[in-house]
């Protein structure tokens, strides 16, 4: 059941006003966030996350990360392919999570020593569907 699209602002704010941050995960996160995320190995860590304000479009309302989400250059070997994405809160709960093919971006990536892993502002979006 679709919520009113004051709503769904309501709920797309209500997730730009926690501190966010993305992680990389091998494996589907699922609902429970139980996938594989990448160890530290190769220098990864989640890095932080923004939010734009809520738009309007595709059948919904939805926001899309405003800034470039950069993993900077590795020091290693990532511990595993790339292949989802997930966003929590910082220190806390799973808040969603995707498929990185569903993006554009190769089904599975694996970073190498020196490869930097960087994510274009508006690539990571959270919608509302009407």
């Amino acid at each position: 059941m679709p919520y009113s699209r004051v709503q769904q602002y309501e709920n797309l704010n209500n997730v730009r006003a926690k501190t966010l941050e993305i992680a990389l995960f091998s494996t589907n996160p699922g609902a429970s966030g139980t996938g594989t995320e990448l160890t530290a190995s190769g220098g990864y860590a989640r890095q932080s996350i923004t939010f734009a304000a809520p738009q309007v479009g595709g059948g919904g309302a939805y926001i899309a990360n405003d800034t470039l989400i950069n993993f900077g250059a590795a020091s290693g070997d990532y511990s595993a392919a790339i292949s989802y994405w997930a966003v929590y809160e910082v220190g806390g709960d799973l808040v969603t999570y995707g498929v990185f093919q569903e993006l554009g971006v190769d089904s599975t990536r694996t970073i190498r020593t020196g490869d930097a892993f960087r994510i274009a502002i508006g690539t990571i979006i959270i919608r509302e569907r009407d």
